[in-house]
């Protein structure tokens, strides 16, 4: 009864967490990769900017504390023949479709795509992990590992809030992967992804933890993307002429770079005209 519990827990969570991505397209590349990790959630933001100064640690000491759980699950074959068993059990019961196929595995530092891979694997691993940490005293295992599992242990507390990390980073996953698939990327689609970006991070949810996750990333991407005016702006009227981009223009921001293509075409057949002119005179000094 118990295991049928947990197939059902682990199918809701499936449910909850499922990917555009297929199980294929995600390698483990990175799975023997255990150098030391810099986060970029929390390297370059000043503290002192926000009154939310407590959010960035939150997120880096979740995010160690679950490379911490991969790594030590991956360095113990006790440990991995255990999650592997469990999985293939909880497979042999679903339809193929809610089979779990990815193996655990480790991010890499700058490259938030790999951290919402593992911190997304790592939550369809839950119930497994969940197991793992209550058979720990039975597995036969060395006491400075059972100490270390019983360190890392994830509460429902922190589960929730691994949720809510993976809930803002998957628009950032699948925006990166929408431009890497794409066979041409544009200006124009790149524009429009960073305004869904921004229309993510400015939708206030139900969960105002997340919203103040939400506050702090959005601070950063305007500051490296939005405040940057005259990039900003260049973006904005190259992305005029591409369709996609075109759709992602308030009217305001259309009129603005309709204006911009006046003035520029007016100072380019200006410039023209006074050519034109120094031209013809200096033609008639030379009759």
């Amino acid at each position: 009864m118990q295991e049928d519990d947990d197939v059902d827990g682990e199918l809701e969570l499936n449910d909850q967490l499922t990917d555009a991505a297929t199980d294929e397209e995600w390698t483990d590349e990175e799975d023997d990769n255990h150098e030391e990790i810099v986060d970029n959630f929390v390297e370059g933001i000043n503290m002192n900017e926000t009154s939310l100064d407590y959010i960035p640690q939150m997120i880096k000491d979740m995010i160690d504390k679950t490379r911490e759980i991969v790594n030590t699950i991956k360095g113990s074959s006790i440990l991995t023949s255990f999650i592997e068993k469990k999985r293939l059990h909880f497979n042999a019961r679903v339809k193929k479709q809610k089979q779990i196929k990815r193996r655990l595995l480790i991010d890499v530092k700058t490259r938030w795509n790999s951290t919402y891979k593992m911190l997304h694997t790592i939550s369809l691993y839950r119930n497994f992990i969940n197991d793992l940490f209550k058979s720990k005293g039975t597995l036969g295992l060395a006491v400075k590992l059972r100490r270390k599992l019983t360190r890392v242990e994830l509460s429902t507390d922190e589960w929730d809030i691994l949720n809510l990390i993976i809930s803002l980073l998957y628009p950032f996953y699948s925006a990166t992967k929408v431009l890497s698939n794409t066979k041409y990327p544009t200006v124009g689609s790149a524009l429009y992804l960073m305004k869904g970006l921004e229309e993510h991070l400015t939708k206030e949810d139900n969960n105002e933890l997340l919203n103040n996750f939400k506050k702090i990333i959005l601070n950063k991407f305007r500051q490296y993307i939005i405040d940057d005016v005259e990039q900003f702006n260049t973006l904005k009227l190259y992305s005029y002429f591409d369709p996609t981009g075109f759709s992602a223009l308030t009217r305001g921001e259309q009129t603005t770079v309709e204006k911009e293509i006046t003035k520029l075409h007016k100072n380019v057949f200006s410039s023209s005209e006074n050519s034109s002119s120094s031209s013809n005179q200096q033609m008639k000094k030379n009759e």
